[in-house]
């Protein structure tokens, strides 16, 4: 993996469909409101929060129970430098099953995480 990507994961107690629904279920985790639907292969999300953060995202991959990708097509992030930081980045949502646990790794391709 390229060192231009944030990534984290977590481990889950739930199944990988349940997780990956959850996923799909933006509205209930993203903290405003994005447009809906947000689960099905070619969907066009928003995200908006005042304006200190606009996000466009195109649903390019959906592998149900295993993945979910989404394509930034638009940003506009008030707070940092670089507004368009997010525009062109991929952002992906990988579910797995080992030991009868659900792991969740996200990763954010072409966003460097900064300390």
């Amino acid at each position: 993996m390229s060192n231009n990507s944030f990534t984290t994961s977590f481990t889950l107690t739930q199944t990988p469909m349940v997780v990956f629904d959850a996923v799909n279920r933006v509205n209930e985790w993203w903290s405003e409101k994005v447009t809906e639907p947000t689960d099905k292969l070619n969907d066009e999300l928003i995200y908006q929060h005042k304006d200190m953060h606009y996000s466009r995202h195109k649903i390019t991959e959906l592998i149900g129970g295993k993945k979910v990708v989404w394509l930034t097509t638009d940003s506009n992030l008030s707070f940092i430098h670089n507004k368009k930081e997010w525009t062109g980045t991929t952002i992906c949502f990988d579910v797995s099953e080992k030991d009868g646990k659900t792991h969740l790794r996200f990763t954010h391709l072409g966003l460097t995480p900064k300390c």
